[in-house]
């Protein structure tokens, strides 16, 4: 038990955080700069969905790809290092209570580990959607255009786009760019 304790109390450590942030930036920097010297390498990145990626141009590649793998790799660490510290920490408030704080405050003491869980979702969920999902090149459709859904009997139409435009006085630099959309589709079955 104190085995996995010791485990479990090393994953957790703010330390490791730093350390592995450290090293996801050492590996971006050196990525930024592979990327920039073999964009016909990288550049299908964006088309492919990962296995496809990974069987085309990653694995036979490795002497330019190596960071990827490894950027892979520390997001996985960095994604563990984050659940397990907050995990500790929202175990430790709710073992300790309320202790002379109103609710709200003890509320907000949750409020860091909500963003923390939801910055896991999010990396979970694109990678989810980057290795199992569908990537259909060229689908633009405009207003009332009806187009299919890939992999499925369903089409979706096109039936409204409102943009709001920044018309404030306090960033004259953003003076008529989109700040907000609103979109409507329809989606219906064959």
């Amino acid at each position: 038990m104190a085995r996995v304790r010791s485990i479990w109390d090393f994953w957790g450590r703010p330390g490791l955080t730093c350390v592995l942030l450290l090293c996801l930036v050492a590996d971006a920097y050196a990525g930024f700069f592979l990327v920039r010297a073999h964009p016909d390498i990288f550049a299908s990145l964006n088309r492919l969905m990962l296995q496809d990626w990974l069987a085309t141009y990653g694995w036979h590649r490795l002497g330019v790809t190596w960071w990827f793998f490894l950027l892979l790799v520390l997001m996985f660490l960095l994604v563990l290092n984050t659940l397990v510290c907050t995990l500790q920490k929202v175990l430790l408030l709710i073992r300790h209570g309320r202790r002379n704080q109103d609710r709200l405050g003890y509320v907000l003491r949750f409020s860091p580990h909500v963003m923390h869980l939801a910055f896991i979702m999010i990396l979970a969920s694109h990678l989810i959607s980057y290795a199992v999902g569908i990537n259909s090149q060229n689908n633009v459709v405009r207003k009332g255009g009806v187009i299919p859904l890939p992999g499925s009997p369903y089409r979706l139409r096109l039936d409204d786009v409102r943009v709001k435009f920044y018309d404030g006085r306090r960033l004259d630099f953003f003076q008529g760019r989109a700040i907000a959309q609103k979109i409507e589709l329809t989606i219906f079955d064959g």
